[in-house]
């Protein structure tokens, strides 16, 4: 199998960076590419041990940033608020060495890191929405190999949605559900309310679709 290489886009990630990067150790080499974090994210990525480089906040950038530091191998973009579950390694070798894996890009199952009714209701949905649209998300994990990666083009440097405009480039049937989780932590929902929150992403979504300026819908994801 060619070597994993993991890049974690972070800012202010104090809280959940570490969890992430543990998932992960021993299993590929670690980039975390920071956004000029104020809080401790900068010096766990150090005491971790990861590769770090430090730029400035803008997703799609840092995602990018990550990428062009390899030219070789498989690559796994995942946030810096997700733990993959503990079966997720064999379950990517396993797609890793199956006939053709090189032109697709897989990805794994959502899940909240909460029992909440609400929380099962938006992982529900989102394998709808995999289903019916292969429109995985970045809080997914996508997995791809660097030369896939570079012939589409990479990530385009928006700060958000880049993970959307990335999948549009790719062919619904080159797209691949890794059966194993992506735990993501439900933070953002608790602290904004469930349906606020999934309303705000479609809202947003839909206004990046019919090609509304990319400031316009950071505002309102922010507000």
């Amino acid at each position: 199998m060619d070597k994993l290489n993991i890049v974690i886009p972070t800012l202010n990630s104090e809280k959940t960076l570490a969890s992430t990067i543990n998932s992960l150790r021993d299993k590929g080499k670690v980039f975390v590419v920071d956004g000029g974090s104020s809080d401790k994210t900068i010096n766990i990525a150090i005491m971790l041990k990861t590769n770090l480089t430090i730029t400035f906040a803008n997703r799609g950038h840092q995602l990018s940033t990550g990428a062009k530091l390899i030219s070789e191998g498989w690559i796994l973009f995942i946030h810096s608020d997700t733990v993959l579950a503990g079966d997720w390694y064999t379950k990517t070798v396993n797609f890793i060495n199956t006939s053709g894996s090189a032109k697709k890009v897989g990805y794994y199952t959502l899940k909240f890191d909460d029992n909440n009714f609400f929380a099962r209701l938006i992982e529900a949905g989102v394998k709808l929405r995999c289903k019916f649209f292969s429109l995985p998300y970045g809080d997914q994990g996508l997995l791809i190999h660097s030369s896939l990666y570079r012939s589409i083009g990479g990530f385009s440097s928006i700060p958000l949605m880049e993970d959307v405009e990335l999948i549009s480039r790719i062919r619904k049937k080159n797209l691949y559900n890794i059966n194993s989780q992506a735990i993501t932590s439900s933070y953002k929902y608790k602290k904004e309310g469930y349906f606020i929150r999934s309303i705000k992403n479609i809202f947003c979504f839909f206004m990046f679709k019919i090609g509304l300026p990319i400031k316009i819908i950071k505002y309102i994801y922010e507000v």
